[in-house]
C-alpha cells in the first residue's frame, strides 16, 4: 500500500464514521411543537405551525463541523460541489436536513472511492510541490542549497506523474511488473506508448 493509498482509505474511514453519526443523530430524533404563528390576547388562542422533527443540537453542531471539514480538504474551488459546502455550513438541526447532509455524504464517498476526488486532491497537492519548488528556486540566498530542496519536491511529483502513466497504460494488458523505481517505472512507459 503506498502513501496514497493509505491517505484515501483515511478519507474513506472517515467519510464512514460521519455517515455512521448522521444516522444516529437521525434515529434519535424528535419531535417538537411547531413555531407560533400568531396567538389572540383576548381569547388565549395560540396558532403554530406544524410541529418539527429535530436532532440533538450539539451533537448536531459537531457533526456538521466534522462534516464541512472534511469535504472542504477534498473539494477545490470550481468544483461543481463546492457549494454543497456553504449549504453545510447552514443547514438547521431539522431531521430533514441531516438527511441530505447524509445524502451528500454518501455521495461524495463513493465519489472519492471511484477515484473522481482523489484525483484531484493528488493534483492539488503536486501543485503544491511544485508552488514550494519554485518558491526554493527563487531563494537567492548565500550558501543556500535550496535548489536540491526544489529538485526533490519536483521528483516527488514527477515520479507521482509517472506511476499514473504506467497504471493507466498497464491496465488492461496484464502488466507483470510492479516496478518499485523510477529506471523500470520509465522503460515500461516506453514499451507502452511505442507498441500502443
Amino acid at each position: 500500500m503506498d502513501a496514497a493509498d493509505g491517505i484515501l482509505e483515511k478519507y474513506l474511514n472517515r467519510f464512514d464514521e460521519l455517515i455512521v453519526k448522521a444516522q444516529k443523530l437521525l434515529d434519535e430524533s424528535y419531535e417538537i411543537a411547531g413555531d407560533i404563528l400568531s396567538q389572540n390576547l383576548l381569547t388565549g388562542e395560540t396558532r403554530r405551525g406544524p410541529n418539527k422533527q429535530v436532532v440533538e443540537w450539539r451533537d448536531f453542531v459537531q457533526w456538521r463541523t466534522s462534516c464541512v471539514a472534511l469535504i472542504s480538504q477534498l473539494i477545490s474551488e470550481p468544483h461543481p460541489l463546492r457549494d454543497s459546502i456553504s449549504t453545510f455550513q447552514n443547514i438547521k438541526n431539522l431531521k430533514s436536513y441531516v438527511e441530505w447532509g447524509l445524502a451528500t455524504l454518501s455521495a461524495v464517498r463513493d465519489d472519492l472511492e471511484k477515484g473522481d476526488l482523489m484525483s484531484r486532491a493528488e493534483s492539488a497537492v503536486a501543485v503544491d510541490y511544485m508552488d514550494q519548488a519554485e518558491a526554493l528556486l527563487k531563494d537567492n540566498s548565500r550558501n543556500s542549497h535550496s535548489h536540491i530542496a526544489a529538485a526533490l519536491l519536483a521528483g516527488v511529483v514527477l515520479e507521482k506523474q509517472l506511476r499514473r502513466l504506467y497504471g493507466q497504460a498497464s491496465q488492461g494488458q496484464g502488466a507483470k511488473t510492479n516496478p518499485k523505481t523510477l529506471g523500470p517505472l520509465i522503460d515500461e512507459l516506453k514499451k507502452s506508448v511505442w507498441a500502443g
